[in-house]
């Protein structure tokens, strides 16, 4: 990655990544209202993992989740990480922030995801090699969620609040996004404010 995020166009290239169906969970059997993973279906000639009480971390729903969320936050860190090069190439601080921008909500987004179905998870935010992340403990729930927040906020302040032609996160997309992630940690405050911004 010495060379990547030097121009605009590879930027943009690297937050498309991000709107992947892998990364967003939601095409098929990995929809997020799948009701195979609730109590909502009952199947007569089976149970499947939720109803028989054997979900795991073996299971390849719950497997997925986790690798692909912790995939799209290392390639956001990247992004974050590394946008100066293409405003040192000349890119323009105009074009390039809003990459930055999404780059920040689509962090926020998979750590509000695993705070969701795992609580405690490993919080990073630099690029780290395998062995790093083998061994990397879990971080507190709050204060990973604490960093979520602050990631949508950033977000929020560095995103149009529409585009023309291409349909991208925007500033109300973060706002929504704090709010649906806080919502479900019990953090009511931080979720009506979060909610207030986008009404």
């Amino acid at each position: 990655t010495e060379n990547r995020y030097s121009s605009a166009d590879e930027m943009r290239l690297a937050i498309n990544k991000a709107n992947q169906s892998d990364f967003l969970l939601k095409n098929g059997q990995y929809d997020e209202n799948n009701s195979d993973r609730s109590d909502d279906t009952m199947y007569r000639q089976t149970l499947l993992a939720f109803q028989n009480a054997t979900l795991d971390a073996q299971n390849s729903l719950t497997r997925r989740r986790w690798i692909n969320n912790f995939k799209l936050i290392s390639k956001m860190n990247a992004v974050i990480n590394k946008y100066q090069r293409a405003i040192s190439n000349g890119a323009s601080e105009n074009e390039i922030m809003p990459y930055v921008g999404e780059a920040y909500f689509f962090r926020a987004r998979a750590y509000g995801e695993l705070l969701y179905h795992f609580g405690d998870v490993p919080y990073y935010t630099d690029d780290i090699d395998i062995t790093t992340a083998k061994n990397m403990s879990r971080t507190d729930k709050n204060e990973v969620a604490q960093h979520m927040n602050e990631d949508f906020d950033k977000a929020a302040s560095l995103l149009p609040t529409s585009y023309s032609g291409d349909q991208r996160a925007t500033r109300g997309a973060a706002s929504a996004f704090k709010a649906r992630y806080n919502l479900y940690l019990g953090n009511s405050a931080l979720a009506a404010d979060a909610a207030k911004q986008v009404m």
